[in-house]
């Protein structure tokens, strides 16, 4: 039976072949580098909730590179709103916390609170291994 997909008539094994629309988490997770950081990008920012140029006017100190602050954000995001496939990006938070480690510099813990701030979340700063 034919199937109507965006003013197109498609078979059902034409409909069945489409890929399915990408969760956020897929959408963030893909954006990931290979060093376990992400890069700043205003579809980021939109997938963590947050408003274009947001991310660089929120940025807890002012010689912060934005790579480590977006990676700090999207850390605190996936705990806060993807804990319930947390099986899915563990392996990457753990390679994103290490790369966190080795570029954060002191006070990593008010870089968490400011994260949480922005995003309006909770997540526990024990997540960072504070």
């Amino acid at each position: 039976m034919p199937v109507m997909l965006d003013s197109v008539v498609c078979d059902e094994a034409d409909a069945a072949s489409l890929p399915a629309e990408e969760s956020p988490l897929v959408k963030v997770v893909s954006q990931q580098n290979a060093d376990g950081s992400w890069s700043p990008s205003g579809n980021l920012e939109v997938l963590l909730g947050l408003k274009p140029q947001e991310i660089g006017q929120r940025v807890p100190r002012q010689d912060m590179d934005l790579t480590l602050w977006v990676t700090i954000l999207t850390v605190i995001w996936l705990h806060a709103f993807c804990a319930d496939s947390k099986d899915e990006w563990e392996l990457l938070v753990d390679k994103s916390l290490s790369w966190i480690k080795a570029n954060s510099g002191a006070d990593l813990g008010g870089c968490v609170k400011a994260g949480n701030d922005l995003l309006k979340t909770s997540v526990n700063p024990h997540v960072f291994d504070l």
